[in-house]
């Protein structure tokens, strides 16, 4: 029973630390009488970017392309036709069941980094030391003896990766809106976007093509 009680503590504990490092919020709404399912094709009608609020943030070179590109890579994997902005122009190769298909509007109100200071700090760490013990026969033993160790850390900027996006979702005629999603995640401690995205992309492309 013991051992139980100190791996169920040692979960709590990577769960909390997992909260620490990394965090997503979601906020959406859909119409409960459209059929989802029988989407075959998704237009974006615009990648919109919004200036970040965050204070110290950098935006991702290239954000809306790498948007774009992750948006198609996530139809893709539903078997979903999609189509986006080109240098101003949609480009669309299939005509489809204007029924069975999309609009989508997207922007895009954070993706990149956010960095603050880290004041310098001074650790103390709990470590063990080998040495060789030698007894009166002459025989060397090695023991570990527990130790302590500081360690001073300066000043650094400590850098958080922000993902905030929202997509509108209408009919194909753009008559009605039938999906909302505002999509808001942050890593820790990095400034790769790469892999918020592409969870938020994929995500969002199984939400709108499954009932």
């Amino acid at each position: 029973m013991k051992r139980i009680l100190v791996v169920l503590s040692m979960m709590v504990m990577l769960v909390a630390c997992s909260a620490q490092i990394a965090g997503a919020e979601k906020v959406k709404w859909q119409a409960p009488d459209f059929k989802f399912g029988a989407v075959t094709a998704v237009e974006v009608e615009s990648i919109n970017m919004h200036q970040p609020t965050y204070d110290n943030f950098v935006t991702e070179n290239g954000a809306e392309s790498k948007v774009e590109i992750a948006l198609m890579e996530a139809f893709a994997k539903e078997k979903v036709q999609f189509t986006a902005p080109i240098e101003g122009e949609t480009v669309s190769s299939t005509t489809v069941d204007p029924s069975k298909a999309l609009k989508i509007i997207v922007n895009v109100y954070a993706l990149g980094s956010q960095w603050e200071w880290q004041e310098p700090y001074t650790e103390t760490r709990h470590v063990t030391r080998q040495t060789s013990v030698v007894d009166d026969k002459g025989h060397v033993t090695k023991v570990s003896i527990p130790d302590t160790e500081t360690v001073n850390h300066p000043r650094k900027k400590i850098y958080t990766a922000r993902a905030e996006i929202e997509f509108v979702v209408k009919t194909a005629d753009g008559s009605r809106v039938v999906y909302t999603i505002n999509d808001s995640r942050d890593n820790y401690d990095t400034t790769d976007t790469s892999g918020m995205l592409k969870r938020i992309t994929h995500e969002f492309a199984e939400a709108i093509t499954e009932d």
